[in-house]
């Protein structure tokens, strides 16, 4: 690890979506939150923007934005409206890289528009894209997302390494393995009503129909202790 590694700060985005009738199934950016947690024990500061979190919304409702319903256990609909500039936003320090996921490939847009807003609002910051838009549709995402970089594929330690050669820092081989990754950093959330578990990655089935092959390379288990 470099010397001034831990100065360098990384924003995790978890974009806006355009969606007809959008429901929170539990929807953390799972992947999103294993990333931060790896830089962080990597030696990064990091924070994390969620637009989709109900907890960064804003602290009181209008005829035009009314609160969300929600049922058990934190599901329901999100907020419904766009927030001109979300509260969230102004507690974040400027970061040196912003790292921003991707959910369902046509919910695109809403990430164009999420990128868009961070250009305007934290100008100069280089934006890296991954997440499953930028695997399946890396060529669509290349010319129309508006990111610095398209980082496809499952993260590994290749990812790692394009973000350590940003920062010009050594590159840590730690994070190899599913088995071997710190738990999500869910602690970067204000407020949590739930968490979500990922015990196995990939699947031994290579249907034609199904994207999963491209999204993680292998199968690989936690143990039941972990």
């Amino acid at each position: 690890m470099a010397p001034d590694c831990k100065k360098k700060s990384i924003l995790l985005v978890n974009p806006w979506i355009h969606d007809f009738a959008a429901y929170d199934f539990w929807m953390k950016p799972l992947g999103l939150l294993y990333v931060g947690a790896i830089l962080r024990a990597a030696g990064y500061e990091v924070g994390l923007l969620d637009c989709l979190d109900l907890t960064s919304g804003p602290p009181q409702f209008t005829p035009a934005l009314k609160p969300p319903q929600r049922r058990d256990f934190g599901r329901g609909h999100f907020y419904k409206e766009n927030i001109p500039k979300p509260e969230a936003l102004r507690g974040i320090p400027r970061p040196d890289l912003i790292l921003i996921t991707s959910s369902m490939t046509y919910w695109y847009i809403g990430l164009t528009e999420t990128i868009r807003f961070l250009r305007q609002n934290i100008p100069g910051v280089p934006i890296y894209l991954g997440g499953t838009y930028a695997t399946l549709c890396a060529d669509h995402a290349a010319k129309h997302s508006g990111a610095d970089r398209i980082l496809s594929g499952p993260w590994d330690g290749e990812k790692l390494r394009f973000i350590d050669e940003f920062f010009g820092n050594p590159f840590p081989s730690t994070v190899e393995k599913f088995s071997s990754w710190p738990y999500p950093a869910f602690d970067l959330y204000p407020r949590l009503e739930y968490v979500c578990l990922l015990t196995r990655r990939g699947c031994p089935f290579s249907c034609t129909y199904c994207a999963a092959p491209k999204l993680v390379r292998g199968i690989e288990s936690r143990s039941p202790a972990q």
